[in-house]
């Protein structure tokens, strides 16, 4: 008799053993995924330079010139290099200069490069999901959604992602070099902030993961010095993250306030809605692939009726009480939520900003869905089979769990793939996000270039002007785009111009140290308003300055002296 209470223990830790694959089967399922990966991507990888693109790296001087002069430019936080991209992230136009020398103006190159940097973030990913607890097929699983995604392909497809990209390589590296080599994570950890924020997720996957590996005394119970060992290093990270943090602030907010103010316009309750209504659209994207779009731009939620808004209060009501009930436990899947609340922390508004939706964004959140999703089942399928008497059941109810979510791979691979398409194309960008959101900017901005091509300044100027007043200011991009020529002369588009112009003197004017990109774009602002000595001022003040802006300056200083537009 007193055997058989030992059998179903025996039957309980061996299900709860994740079944191992060979190193064959592992090779091949890379070999595969590999192949899947370039089939996919291959559409966008001779797209041109797009949008942010074109400032970060087609149109950037900084990035051109591998010297000292522009090294020390891109490394000064609040730099001439800086206030061109609005953000401090040396790692990120460091990368992109050395890829320049290779490969200048070749589209296909700099493509390469952050498909290459998508590939190596997913290859880094697998130890850190097993580390934290996954087992080897649900790893290979969540590792293949996670590069064909088709969320993912905005990232693996813009070329000026690549500070998503390297920030995400250096993350992991960081946490896979913590705890045993804390020093060498904590700078990896630094790095990967100057490549974007949001690595700034990393901290907290590490700190959970101390919690976690505390020891416990002889009743299971955890002992008091909990993170005692762990903090000196946790501390460091944490001075690091505060450290970046109060300059990276500082620079956006200083050169980006139009946005900044624009987002704080509205009430704390419509942020709160929005917010947690982006919770439950981020959850669907997540799970199905539905909801992607280039240029998010869902309208703000005003009533607490929003089915969206209704949702994300459940997500999150569910996911709060089960990462609180895990974290106490101490359960590996504590890593995963804390690992999806970081992700998705920077985007809910704390700070708010104009544009907190993207398919980008998606990418930090992913890893720690897919991983506290997959450990949770696990969990439910012990308690499930411990219900109904039959544990021993339970491999093969795991077995049944993950070739159900492998079904998802096949269609995810098609939806990536079509994704991949639209980058290949400004048009396709725009006509998808004109598609996805009606009345969005990205449509009304599309809708006024066919009026304008057609010589309709009516209607080019109708759709332009609430986007104007959403915080829409490059009327730089308006002045060099042939499709406004037809209406370029005429007084009313002429105006909404000068207003933009107005705005960048405001924003400008206020600055103790103006860089040759800020003279650059004072004197396009005042030639435009008619103050050509302004602008000729302007410009001399720039090239006085010295830098990589002196022949753009000298083009535009010979434009005014003879008459031609800026």
């Amino acid at each position: 008799m007193s055997a058989r209470p030992g059998k179903p223990r025996a039957a309980a830790a061996e299900a709860s053993t994740p079944p191992q694959i060979s190193r064959g089967v592992a090779i091949a399922a890379a070999a595969v995924l590999l192949g899947l990966a370039l089939w996919v991507y291959a559409p966008a990888m001779g797209g041109p330079f797009l949008s942010d693109d074109q400032h970060y790296v087609e149109r950037n001087p900084y990035v051109h010139e591998l010297s000292l002069e522009s090294l020390a430019a891109i490394l000064e936080p609040d730099g001439p290099a800086s206030r061109a991209i609005e953000n401090w992230a040396p790692v990120q136009l460091l990368i992109h200069s050395l890829a320049w020398q290779v490969f200048e103006e070749d589209v296909r190159g700099h493509h390469a490069v952050q498909l290459f940097f998508h590939l190596l973030a997913t290859v880094l990913l697998v130890p850190v999901l097993r580390r934290f607890g996954l087992g080897p097929r649900a790893t290979l699983l969540a590792a293949a959604i996670f590069l064909l995604h088709p969320a993912s392909v905005e990232v693996g497809a813009w070329i000026s992602q690549l500070k998503t990209t390297t920030a995400m390589c250096l993350a992991l590296t960081a946490i896979l070099a913590h705890p045993r080599r804390p020093l060498l994570g904590a700078a990896l950890y630094g790095l990967a902030l100057l490549a974007k924020p949001i690595a700034a997720f990393a901290l907290p996957v590490v700190a959970v993961a101390a919690w976690n590996a505390a020891p416990r005394t002889r009743g299971g119970e955890p002992s008091d010095p909990v993170l005692f060992r762990a903090a000196p290093w946790l501390l460091l990270w944490l001075v690091i993250l505060v450290g970046f943090f109060v300059v990276e602030y500082g620079i956006f907010q200083s050169h980006a306030s139009g946005s900044l103010d624009l987002a704080a316009q509205q009430t704390t309750a419509t942020r709160l809605r929005s917010a947690i209504a982006l919770v439950s659209r981020y959850f669907v994207m997540a799970a199905t692939g539905f909801g992607t779009s280039a240029f998010h731009d869902p309208s703000p939620v005003d009533r607490f009726g929003d089915p969206w808004f209704l949702a994300g209060c459940v997500a999150l009501l569910a996911v709060g009480a089960r990462s609180i009930q895990v974290l106490v436990q101490r359960k590996p899947e504590a890593v995963f939520w804390a690992w999806a609340a970081a992700g998705y922390a920077p985007l809910s508004q704390i700070f708010p900003f104009p544009f907190p939706m993207a398919d980008r964004y998606l990418y930090y959140a992913l890893p720690g869905l897919l991983g506290g999703a997959m450990l949770a089942s696990r969990d439910g399928i012990a308690w499930l089979t411990a219900r109904l008497g039959r544990p021993a059941l339970a491999p093969q109810f795991a077995t049944a769990l993950l070739l159900a979510g492998a079904l998802l791979v096949p269609w995810f691979v098609s939806e990536a793939r079509g994704r991949a398409r639209l980058w290949s194309s400004r048009a396709m960008l725009m006509a998808d996000a004109a598609t996805n959101y009606p009345q969005g900017k990205s449509a009304a901005l599309l809708r006024a270039r066919q009026a304008a091509s057609m010589g309709d300044v009516a209607t080019t100027v109708a759709e332009l002007r609430p986007v104007v007043d959403q915080g829409y200011n490059r009327f730089d991009v308006l002045l060099t785009d042939a499709a406004y020529r037809p209406v370029r002369h005429d007084p009313r588009f002429h105006a909404l111009l000068q207003e933009m112009a107005r705005w960048w003197l405001t924003q400008l004017g206020d600055l103790e140290t103006p860089t040759q990109p800020d003279f650059y774009m004072v004197a396009l602002s005042q030639a435009l308003l008619g103050n050509e000595a302004a602008a000729r001022e302007a410009l001399d003040r720039g090239l006085a300055l010295g830098g990589p802006y002196d022949e753009r300056l000298r083009e535009h200083r010979r434009a005014l002296s003879t008459g031609g537009a800026p």
